[in-house]
């Protein structure tokens, strides 16, 4: 499903998803999380994998802020994959993400 496409994974956590998408063949997969200590666990899991991460994109930032910003500077991705957890505390600035609340 991934193979030559541009792949966006949000709420990424440590890149599961963006692992099997790039070794599935992306061309291009792109990895948001609000954590950057996440994003680095998932940099290191491409590695563990034998994928080289400099050839994808890795943004620490708030998921539904990223995908809003891309929509406006003309970004297209083939594919999305969405997996927000149900609730998460968040340092800065303080807040709560609750799923039902963000996208009710």
């Amino acid at each position: 499903m991934a193979y030559g496409r541009r792949v966006l994974n949000l709420f990424s956590y440590t890149c599961g998803f963006s692992v099997t998408a790039a070794m599935g063949g992306a061309s291009e997969v792109t990895s948001v999380d609000l954590s950057k200590r996440y994003l680095d666990w998932g940099r290191n899991n491409f590695e563990l994998n034998g994928v080289q991460p400099d050839a994808h994109k890795f943004y620490a930032s708030d998921a539904l802020e990223f995908y809003k910003r891309a929509e406006r500077q003309g970004r297209r991705y083939d594919v999305i994959i969405l997996d927000p957890p149900t609730f998460a505390r968040m340092r800065r600035p303080a807040r709560t993400f609750v799923l039902e609340k963000q996208i009710g």
